[in-house]
């Protein structure tokens, strides 16, 4: 425990120790990169700032997740059970990672306001196709010797899905919705780049166009921190939940 606690201890000093030799030499002023000891203190001086706007991100990202894992799971079985659908859907989710997701910002803001519908529907975007193909690889690739056990105990369809399909395919699922715990934070970002009036990202470009460098910092420490909570956190339950 104290090994795993000590490794990554090491590594952010380590860091933070590059970045501060990094200014010494390069002689970067602070309004481009400020010194580690300034952000900590901007840090420490507007925690009530951060959190609150934590907790907005935070909130775009977990409900993104839950409509993205629905999504995705029920898009799954559609491309496994219908054939004529697959042949519609699968061009359809390869469109969506198409899409520049940056330049659709503008538009959903126009279309849905300055909420967290916005946000959601971009990061639901950016997280519906790993979630998709991950959950569908899951089913397709269901050992085939399960299945025909299941059919000489005369398990049909419904009974195949509940108590084969869908526990073979949870290891690749979970894979999946580790995927989009990682890069969920990125699509609630850009949407707060684009529209927000709260939230992280929005604290970023505040401190940016106003010259508080170490205040965009001091948020981007936060959405680091936030993004690998709600990973490991998923982690967890997954390895709970799916511990074979």
């Amino acid at each position: 425990m104290l090994k795993s606690l000590l490794r990554p201890l090491i590594t952010c000093a380590g860091l933070l120790l590059l970045w501060q030799i990094i200014i010494w030499f390069s002689h970067t002023p602070s309004y481009l990169l400020p010194p580690p000891e300034r952000v900590l203190t901007r840090l420490w001086h507007s925690r009530s700032q951060l959190l609150h706007h934590s907790g907005i991100t935070a909130l775009e990202i977990l409900l993104s997740l839950f409509i993205g894992i629905i999504l995705g799971l029920l898009t799954a079985l559609v491309l496994q059970y219908s054939r004529l659908l697959r042949q519609w859907f699968l061009p359809l989710m390869l469109i969506s990672q198409a899409i520049p997701v940056y330049a659709l910002g503008p538009i959903l803001m126009l279309w849905f306001g300055y909420g967290l519908l916005p946000k959601i529907i971009i990061t639901v975007i950016i997280i519906y196709f790993p979630i998709a193909t991950a959950a569908y690889d899951g089913l397709r690739h269901t050992p085939p010797h399960y299945l025909a056990l299941g059919k000489t105990l005369n398990a049909g369809a419904i009974a195949a899905l509940i108590h084969i399909r869908l526990p073979a395919a949870l290891p690749a699922f979970a894979s999946g919705i580790r995927v989009a715990a990682a890069i969920a934070p990125i699509g609630a970002l850009i949407g707060e780049y684009v529209g927000g009036s709260a939230g992280l990202g929005y604290l970023i470009q505040y401190g940016i166009n106003r010259s508080q460098t170490d205040l965009a910092f001091a948020a981007l420490f936060v959405i680091t921190a936030l993004t690998l909570i709600i990973y490991y956190s998923i982690d967890f339950i997954l390895k709970k939940f799916i511990n074979w």
